[in-house]
């Protein structure tokens, strides 16, 4: 089985992100088909604004059904406002 992981950092300022009231959207993408997890992560060591989002997915076919579901797009549209630098995000594919 190939899985696909995604990270996308970083936040200016330390938040508890409402996406549709579900707070930080994770509730809503870890129900997703294909979710293997979804953790939000935030910095110990300053600057402690700084999270990073890191999921897995079953395959790439999940990733892109999360990419163009609904919740995913909300949740983008909140965070956008919130990035330190442009949106970025990063696939990964397991290496062994």
């Amino acid at each position: 089985m190939s899985s696909t992981c995604s990270s996308i950092s970083t936040f200016s300022r330390p938040a508890s992100i409402d996406c549709g009231g579900r707070k930080s959207g994770g509730g809503a993408a870890r129900q997703g088909e294909g979710n293997l997890r979804y953790d939000i992560v935030k910095s110990v060591k300053p600057p402690l604004s700084h999270m990073t989002l890191i999921a897995a997915w079953q395959s790439r076919k999940a990733f892109d059904a999360y990419e163009d579901s609904a919740y995913a797009r909300q949740f983008r549209d909140v965070v956008g406002p919130l990035l330190g630098s442009p949106y970025d995000d990063r696939l990964y594919v397991p290496i062994n």
